[in-house]
């Protein structure tokens, strides 16, 4: 899948869907994002341009936010906080309502 650009607050924020699969020619929707701000550090190709970086995220970068794993879709989800910043739990909440509303809704998921 192609990574989700958001912005939480005031920060830019770039969410990688860990995995990618098709079913029957359909992607199916992951459970699990890792989360990472965009700081101008880090150049998107650097995150996603390797199919490794995709499949094990870098906890020692330093835009690394943790991750947000989708228990019951719109109803639980726990958040891993990883690396030096931490979402706060507005952001957290936001975020989550963002993903809620991009998985609810296949018309935006950007094609690969």
């Amino acid at each position: 899948m192609v990574p989700i650009l958001l912005t939480i607050g005031f920060q830019p924020m770039l969410i990688i869907p860990v995995t990618q699969a098709h079913l029957d020619g359909h992607a199916i929707i992951t459970r699990t994002y890792d989360i990472y701000k965009q700081s101008g550090i880090l150049i998107n190709n650097e995150l996603f341009g390797q199919e490794e970086k995709r499949a094990a995220p870098d906890k020692n970068n330093p835009d690394n936010m943790g991750c947000i794993v989708v228990g019951v879709p719109g109803k639980l989800f726990t958040y891993f906080p990883e690396g030096k910043t931490k979402l706060d739990s507005d952001a957290l909440t936001e975020l989550i309502e963002n993903l809620s509303h991009y998985r609810d809704n296949p018309g935006y998921w950007p094609q690969a």
